[in-house]
């Protein structure tokens, strides 16, 4: 048996905190490990993302390995994700101005996961303030079943997140991960 595999796909999404804002820095690469051209795509794609309305306030996309000279042509038009709010409707507006024809697959997959990292990155900065703050104070739950609600089916109405937080659970304020809901209501 070959231990080797035949493709990689590698998608790394770094944020950092740059002021009121995330610098957010996303890479896809596809290799083909011992093949004539190892690395077939090598993709970037930097936003800058205004925290207090998750909106998008700069981005540019770099192609550094492409299978053919055109495909560079395609990375400026991803400056339009310049304005797009990172919320509910992200996802459709990307579909509309950069799916098929319209842009480049590779890049269109590095926005669109770029998403839900800009809300994890978000919700680390703010669990990091309120620790700082020296009075942790856990999110309020009707805000976290807004952001959350039809997220995934831990998230559904009535589901197991919502269950939790009635039950008092709060994010950010204990183990993960989280006991399931007949746990958290022994302990109540």
């Amino acid at each position: 048996m070959n231990d080797t595999p035949l493709h990689r796909r590698t998608i790394q999404v770094d944020s950092y905190e740059e002021d009121d804002a995330l610098r957010v820095v996303g890479r896809l690469r596809d290799e083909r490990p011992g093949q004539r051209v190892p690395v077939l795509h090598d993709m970037e794609l930097r936003l800058r993302v205004r925290v207090h309305e998750l909106r998008i306030v700069r981005a540019q996309a770099q192609m550094h390995a492409f299978p053919h000279d055109e495909c560079p042509f395609i990375a400026p038009k991803f400056a339009q994700l310049e304005g797009l709010s990172i919320s509910r409707g992200f996802t459709r507006a990307l579909r509309e101005l950069f799916a098929g024809v319209s842009g480049c697959q590779h890049l269109h997959e590095l926005a669109r996961v770029t998403g839900p990292a800009v809300f994890q990155a978000n919700a680390a900065l703010r669990a990091r303030a309120r620790h700082a703050s020296g009075q942790y104070t856990p999110p309020d739950p009707e805000v976290t079943m807004r952001a959350l609600r039809g997220t995934c089916h831990v998230w559904a109405p009535d589901g197991p997140g919502q269950q939790k937080l009635e039950l008092g659970w709060r994010p950010g304020g204990s183990e993960y991960p989280v006991p399931p809901v007949a746990q958290v209501r022994g302990r109540g």
